[in-house]
């Protein structure tokens, strides 16, 4: 989108939450719906160790998350916030389950680097400073496969796929300020 923007930090907004939602049900072997990726590499992602692709984005009214509580029994929705850690979890609690859920991949293909790094004058900086405001993802294609077994035995093998855009580096440079102009 014109004027369009990424930044540093705990990121996310509400595709934080839907992200930490999709890994709940995906750990919880439940059958996920609908599930969008992000069109951009989100690193604060992967900052806890998952792997690239196991990302949810969500925008009303065009792209949501749907899972379905396929057991007997009604589950409960934990949500829960570490302030230090700037992270946001849920959890589900619900009957037993005798499912163990394990990823296969990522695999990764198609990539795209990033491109030139975008510089970008602004008169307030000083003359000659450079800021970086935006950080360089490259492009790529990711293909996760989420297994679950129920007592030792493969019931299904599912996949999930990733198409993420490049995004190029961004710099704010300093350029001269304009001279008042005055009149004689």
């Amino acid at each position: 989108a014109p004027g369009a923007r990424t930044g540093r930090g705990a990121g996310g907004g509400v595709c934080q939450v839907s992200t930490a939602c999709f890994r709940a049900a995906f750990w919880g072997g439940y059958p996920i719906l609908e599930r969008w990726p992000h069109s951009y590499r989100a690193p604060w992602c992967e900052e806890d160790g998952s792997p690239v692709g196991l990302d949810a984005a969500v925008l009303s009214p065009l792209l949501d998350l749907k899972f379905r509580n396929d057991t007997d029994t009604p589950i409960l929705v934990l949500t829960e916030v570490d302030e230090d850690d700037g992270r946001l979890y849920f959890r589900f609690y619900g009957a037993a389950r005798s499912r163990e859920v394990e990823t296969e991949g990522p695999i990764i293909s198609n990539r795209v680097e990033a491109g030139e790094p975008i510089f970008e004058g602004d008169p307030s900086l000083p003359l000659g400073a450079r800021v970086q405001v935006e950080w360089p993802h490259d492009g790529l294609d990711v293909t996760l496969y989420r297994l679950i077994e129920r007592d030792g035995r493969l019931i299904a093998k599912e996949e999930f796929f990733s198409r993420y855009q490049p995004w190029p580096a961004r710099y704010l440079v300093g350029l001269p300020r304009a001279r008042p102009r005055t009149t004689p």
